[in-house]
């Protein structure tokens, strides 16, 4: 796991740029020529911890790689082992930086990697670049590209500090945001673009771009799911360094059937007795209040589920423990069709029907001016097909949202990393709702009945609602005025105002209306430190990890 932030033909902004960035690991590097500067933070994992990116192979491929490789072994025979050398307590990624170097196809290798990653690889010979990411886009990259300059990096925050020298906010990206729960471009900032889950962008030395794709989904043969699952969850496990997020469903049941021994986490609302091999962590309105401020500051954009925090504060415990990985269950009801909307009668999908409603009643709560035509996903959100909801779920919000924010960015604020078995098992998808009986029938039936594992789902959904009154003007005690006119600047006092009148509401409205009202509330006092804050960070340190095909990797220190 790591950030990286890099450009061709940009010189400023650079250090602002890395403080977006450099939060995702603990050993800094950085490497630069005449037209290309790479920077990166490591969180590492494998081989020698203390060795940094980028890494460096024969003075002219330079890789940025932020993830996990999981077939390392598989592509090392790709290249002659009388040609290149792979000794020198190797990562993944140095491992990876000189199969890439000596391959006449890097595109197709690319296409091979069995893994959670995003990267950036240069040719400072022929001043090309590749930006890729995984099938499943669980790992950020974001980029710009105007004429002959390109940035990136894993900040989108980062990217339009260098593009745009500042934040520039994208108002119709974040109307997306509070309409719909997610934005086409994943970030809150004007023209910038994320790297799409299985894309890879070739930059060629006219900086021109052809797109590739390697949503190839391999053919597993006989294997079972269950076979598979283990598989996926054993080229994850490290013991005594790995633990689970529990919620007691179906998914995370069936991670621990497969790996009893794991540590499991579970988050409770109220103090209770932990079960075997368990440990409960409490929250209330005062660390999701603080976790909440915290992760302000590293995401791209604004969310209104405190689940995300929740699982924050989950794994902060886990990092105090001495974990350093965490399992999650994200992704299985994607693949198998878990939600219970997809087994109902609906208009349009219900889930973004449910938001666009919501969005309409917010801006008479709070008068905020979001009115531009936010029609990208309208789509999914007419459609009557459940097998389109589940394009929208599998494709825009499992990446956006649950593997972004949820898993990405929580785990590497509390210097975890975050990996999901269930991704692995895409092949087994199913496409239609209507194949099933029951949601998630296919995982279901591999839980023995009557199984210790199995129990009544608590999962990490908190309402905003559970914020006090005073804690959410609290949180929306701000100067807004640098989010003018789009939020007024009487945004406060209107809350208050409406929060006085909903309690004089019948129950069951006041607590929907509140919900809503306290939603917004979050994702608007959000705004100021997401587009117009930065975090001081370490200071660059031009460094970077020298190798050769036939000598061990070197730190070599380069000065700017």
């Amino acid at each position: 796991m790591c950030g990286f932030v890099g450009a061709i033909n940009y010189q400023h902004n650079l250090l602002q740029a890395w403080n977006a960035t450099s939060w995702r690991g603990n050993v800094y590097g950085a490497w630069q020529s005449d037209h290309c500067s790479m920077l990166s933070a490591r969180l590492a994992r494998s081989g020698d911890r203390l060795r940094p990116q980028p890494v460096v192979v024969n003075k002219r491929y330079v890789l940025s790689f932020n993830g996990e490789i999981y077939n390392i072994h598989e592509l090392k025979r790709l290249v002659n082992s009388d040609k290149v050398c792979f000794e020198g307590n190797l990562s993944d990624t140095e491992a990876l930086a000189l199969i890439l170097s000596s391959s006449q196809d890097k595109i197709e290798v690319i296409k091979m990697i069995d893994g959670e990653f995003a990267l950036a690889l240069y040719d400072q010979e022929r001043n090309e670049l590749i930006l890729a990411r995984d099938i499943m886009g669980t790992k950020p990259l974001f980029y710009s590209h105007n004429h002959n300059q390109v940035s990136f990096a894993s900040s989108a925050k980062a990217v339009s500090l260098i593009t745009n020298t500042g934040q520039v906010p994208d108002w119709l990206s974040i109307q997306h945001v509070f309409e719909f729960g997610v934005t086409p471009s994943a970030n809150a900032f004007e023209g910038v673009y994320s790297v799409q889950p299985g894309e890879i962008i070739f930059f060629d030395n006219n900086l021109h771009s052809t797109r590739s794709s390697s949503n190839v989904i391999k053919h597993l043969g006989d294997t079972s799911i269950l076979d598979q699952l283990a598989t996926a969850v054993h080229n994850r496990y490290e013991p005594g360094k790995t633990a689970l997020a529990f919620s007691g469903g179906v998914d995370s049941s069936l991670i621990k059937l497969v790996a009893p021994e794991i540590p499991c986490y579970t988050i409770v609302q109220k103090p209770e007795e932990p079960e075997k091999n368990q440990r409960t962590v409490l929250i209330n309105e005062m660390n999701l209040l603080d976790h909440l401020k915290k992760l302000w500051n590293y995401i791209d954009r604004p969310f209104s589920t405190l689940s995300t925090v929740a699982m924050s504060i989950l794994m902060e415990e886990m990092r105090k423990d001495g974990i350093e990985n965490v399992l999650s269950g994200e992704g299985a009801d994607e693949i198998f069709c878990g939600y219970p909307h997809y087994y109902k009668k609906s208009m349009g999908h219900p889930v973004l029907k449910r938001h666009k409603h919501s969005f309409e009643i917010a801006k008479k709560l709070s008068h905020i001016k979001l009115d531009q035509t936010a029609s990208f996903f309208e789509p999914f959100t007419n459609s009557m097909a459940p097998s389109d909801w589940l394009k929208f779920d599998r494709w825009t919000r499992l990446p956006q949202h649950l593997t972004l924010l949820h898993t990405d960015c929580t785990s590497l604020v509390n210097q975890l990393e975050a990996r999901l078995p269930f991704l692995d098992l895409v092949a087994f998808q199913v496409n239609d709702p209507g194949e099933l009986s029951i949601p998630k029938k296919p995982l279901k039936d591999l839980l023995p009945i009557g199984s210790d594992q199995y129990r009544s789902k608590q999962g990490l959904f908190v309402p905003c609602g559970i914020f006090s009154d005073n804690l959410l003007l609290e949180i929306c005690n701000q100067d807004f005025s640098c989010l003018q006119p789009q939020i007024p600047s009487y945004f406060r006092e209107q809350c208050e105002n409406n929060l006085k009148k909903i309690a004089l509401l019948p129950e069951t409205l006041a607590k929907e209306l509140r919900e809503i009202l306290a939603r917004t509330i979050i994702q608007v006092a959000a705004l100021p430190t997401i587009l117009y804050k930065t975090c001081k960070s370490a200071k660059i340190h031009y460094q970077y990890t020298s190798l050769s095909y036939d000598k061990e990797p070197l730190v070599c220190q380069q000065h700017p």
